[in-house]
């Protein structure tokens, strides 16, 4: 075998390596090299039904009765001020 095919074969394996060594440097830095989590207000969790995150909001001190914008797509596709209220299903019985 031939040097040229020997790099050849190895060139993946080495980008590889290298963006392997980026992706966990990047996470072990406290940034998420593959998607971003943006913290949610109250009112965004309660649209997206997070009620663990409501619960932890409310605990922290976040107003439950409190306008809070609500960004394009969780709801509506403008955006939107509610409250968390406004944000929880109808029922009807």
């Amino acid at each position: 075998m031939g040097k040229g095919n020997a790099v050849a074969l190895a060139a993946p394996g080495c980008l590889l390596a290298v963006v392997i060594t980026v992706l966990l440097s990047m996470a072990a830095g406290g940034r998420d090299p593959l998607w971003t989590q943006e913290p949610l207000n109250l009112s965004e969790a309660a649209g997206v039904r997070d009620e663990g995150e409501v619960a932890r909001l409310i605990e922290n001190g976040s107003d439950a009765a409190g306008l809070y914008l609500v960004r394009p797509g969780i709801v509506f596709r403008t955006p939107t001020w509610l409250t968390p209220l406004e944000q929880l299903p109808m029922t009807t019985q």
